[in-house]
């Protein structure tokens, strides 16, 4: 797992800091936003997610694994941080998900 590496862990722990808060959010944006924006757009087409604004969702998103990135670097446990936490967004990315009673793309069946 790369992310456990302790030269990796600095970087996330610190670039923010030392790039500054404005130059980290646009290298975020710049090689993970569209990646998330276009995984959204993936599964509202295919009907798996409920229609929704692409880019606010995007946004709120990359905002939360930015979080989760540092609090993982930061725990006591790493390990164990990073189980928790791809639980809980495994937890809120099914929350997105199209009731199965509702009718999908197209008129087809749910």
């Amino acid at each position: 797992m790369v992310c456990a590496r302790p030269e990796v862990q600095r970087i996330i722990h610190e670039a923010p800091t030392v790039l500054g808060a404005s130059a980290w959010r646009k290298l975020s944006a710049r090689y993970g936003l569209g990646l998330i924006q276009a995984a959204l757009r993936s599964e509202m087409e295919a009907g798996a997610f409920s229609p929704r604004p692409v880019d606010p969702l995007a946004h709120l998103i990359m905002g939360a694994l930015d979080e989760t990135t540092r609090y993982i670097v930061t725990a006591a446990d790493p390990a164990t941080a990073r189980h928790e936490c791809l639980q809980a967004l495994r937890q809120m990315l099914e929350g997105l998900k199209r009731p199965t009673s509702a009718p999908r793309p197209g008129g087809g069946p749910a």
